[in-house]
């Protein structure tokens, strides 16, 4: 529910102000709430430090994402593809990022 509330505030802010509403959208609200539950599920810091190293390593490729939506969208390339093309350079950072060992993921 909290979800659905902050993604149609996202939403609203999104429309009358694009560049605010991407910046609230770019809050680390998820990660903080993440490190919040772990805290209280009293999990030690070398644990709670090695999840937000993979949140880091997890920006670069989702930086990757958005830079390739962006353009394609601002050049006039449909909404399909602009994301999709996205999405295959999300996937090969994110592969390249798992190649390099710099996440584990277990």
């Amino acid at each position: 529910m909290v979800s659905g509330l902050l993604i149609a505030l996202i939403n609203l802010v999104a429309q009358r102000y694009p560049g605010l509403g991407g910046w609230v959208a770019s809050l680390p609200i998820i990660t903080g709430l993440s490190v919040l539950w772990l805290v209280y599920d009293r999990r030690p810091g070398p644990e709670i430090g090695q999840m937000l190293f993979g949140v880091l390593w997890g920006l670069i490729p989702t930086a990757v994402w958005v830079l390739l939506t962006a353009f394609l969208l601002t050049r006039g390339q449909p909404l399909w593809l602009s994301v999709l093309a996205g999405l295959a350079g999300w996937a090969l950072l994110t592969l390249l990022v798992l190649r390099l060992g710099l996440i584990r993921l277990g």
